[in-house]
């Protein structure tokens, strides 16, 4: 289901008929090498291809306390 509404951007309420359209931004953060992941199976593929054509990636680097 959030696969479908990131793709298509609209969604149907749970009981109800009406198709919503929505304009939102995901902003998401994780310490771990996603692509290492999936190579893995620790992460699922088809969500980080999907990720990658409809989302910016970008490092963020900090150094140590």
């Amino acid at each position: 289901m959030l696969l479908r509404v990131l793709d298509t951007k609209s969604f149907t309420r749970l009981g109800g008929n009406e198709n919503l359209t929505v304009d939102f931004q995901v902003i998401a953060a994780t310490n771990r090498n996603i692509g290492g992941a999936v190579l893995k199976t620790e992460f699922r593929a088809d969500l980080y291809y999907c990720s990658e054509k409809t989302l910016k990636f970008f490092m963020i680097f900090s150094l140590p306390r």
